[in-house]
């Protein structure tokens, strides 16, 4: 048979363990809603990309040298 010592020792762990297990689900919570920002961020970020490009497609055609040198300043 187990005496109430053990008992309160075991409970002891127990309630420590089931406060460390709260700790790591509220950092993993934390961590997904930042996914979820991410994901939102990177969403918005793709169609400011495709609208940029639906409007400016043309920036696209000209050499990479002839849009460099247009916008340097002299």
């Amino acid at each position: 048979m187990v005496s109430v010592p053990d008992l309160d020792k075991r409970l002891e762990r127990s309630e420590a363990q089931l406060q460390e297990v709260a700790k790591l689900l509220s950092s993993q919570e934390a961590l997904v809603q930042q996914g979820v920002q991410v994901q939102k961020d990177l969403e918005q970020l793709a169609d400011k990309q495709r609208h940029f490009e639906k409007n400016h497609g043309d920036l696209q055609k000209e050499p990479s040298h002839e849009l460099s040198s247009r916008t340097k300043w002299n």
